[in-house]
């Protein structure tokens, strides 16, 4: 019987969750599992299955190994690629960073995110995935390490995740694929981009931004022990940091090297309005720049600033508040 090839974009599906699991190794349930999103076309799930052996042992007569046993299985997405639309533009941010109050009795929604520093644990979720026609997938314990925004050009701000799992899995399908749901694209034409005194940031000329780029980054550890088996128990936090870079095209006075040798303290806010509800805002109120470097972009002079995780302060305020404004009602809850 000859061999069916597997279209990708025949064959391949992605579903999210907006909950939370109520527990490690608990998957959310399929009537739960209701976000089916589209995403790049080499983003894959990882399953590694790591094996030690007796290949350095002498005594066996050979160089080879004779034995090999099972150590760890993990499961990793390195690279989930989006076109950041209105769902996902609170699903994200609210995973990568934890915590979360959400106001509005109906549509449109505000959700403001900041880093959750109540809390030691990773926030896991599930995800179902479908490669092939039958290699079909629930991840479990999926919690995102890295999350990064970034825009530039015409098109809808991109967004990537990396998430790190416990390693386990169920195999099959499931109950009913979610239909795609409307969509409204975040587009990085509608930024506007503020920096100034803390407080009181002001917008530069829109035409003046060429690209921005957010990152998020959680460092998650998984953590096994005795009785975990091949799997780990759980997933931690780690020092969580954020860093921002832009592309800006330089103007006749100058008003960002001066920034960078007077280290004089900002406040960066990147608006992103697509819609009533489909919008964005990322809130920097204490932002020192750390570089500040010229180049060519089109035949002009640009200006590419930076902040790392040792320019982002927190204070009195949180060192990065997101706000997310769409119709969903709800992220981070606690799944049946």
């Amino acid at each position: 019987m000859s061999w069916q090839s597997q279209n990708q974009f025949k064959v391949r599906n992605l579903v999210l969750s907006d909950k939370k699991q109520n527990a490690w190794g608990v998957a959310i349930t399929d009537a739960e599992l209701v976000r089916r999103v589209p995403f790049d076309s080499s983003s894959y799930a990882s399953l590694v299955v790591a094996f030690g052996s007796d290949q350095a042992r002498v005594g066996k007569g050979t160089t080879f190994p004779t034995q090999r046993w099972a150590t760890e299985q993990t499961a990793d997405f390195s690279n989930l690629a989006f076109d950041l639309d209105d769902y996902l533009l609170g699903w994200i941010p609210a995973f990568a960073m934890g915590a979360i109050s959400t106001t509005g009795s109906a549509a449109p929604y505000t959700h403001t995110i900041t880093f959750d520093e109540s809390q030691g644990d990773a926030l896991p979720t599930t995800i179902y995935a479908e490669d092939t026609s039958g290699l079909k997938r629930r991840f479990l314990d999926m919690c995102v390490n890295q999350a990064q925004f970034s825009g530039s050009g015409r098109g809808p701000v991109q967004a990537s995740v990396t998430m790190m799992g416990t390693g386990k899995l169920t195999a099959g399908a499931i109950t009913s694929l979610p239909d795609l749901a409307a969509r409204t694209m975040l587009m990085f034409m509608d930024t506007a981009f503020l920096i100034g005194a803390p407080g009181s940031p002001a917008a530069i000329d829109a035409d003046r931004v060429a690209s921005w780029s957010i990152t998020l980054n959680n460092n998650l550890v998984r953590r096994s022990g005795p009785g975990s088996g091949l799997f780990s128990n759980k997933i931690t936090v780690g020092q969580q940091v954020a860093q921002f870079s832009a592309t800006i095209f330089a103007k006749e006075t100058d008003d960002l090297v001066t920034l960078l040798t007077g280290q004089t303290e900002q406040e960066i806010q990147i608006n992103i309005n697509s819609g009533a509800d489909c919008q964005l805002k990322f809130d920097f109120p204490s932002i020192f720049l750390s570089a500040v470097t010229p180049g060519t972009q089109d035949g002009l002079v640009i200006l590419n600033i930076s902040s790392d995780q040792n320019s982002i302060l927190a204070g009195a305020s949180a060192p990065l508040t997101v706000t997310a404004i769409n119709s969903q009602a709800s992220y981070l809850t606690a799944a049946a």
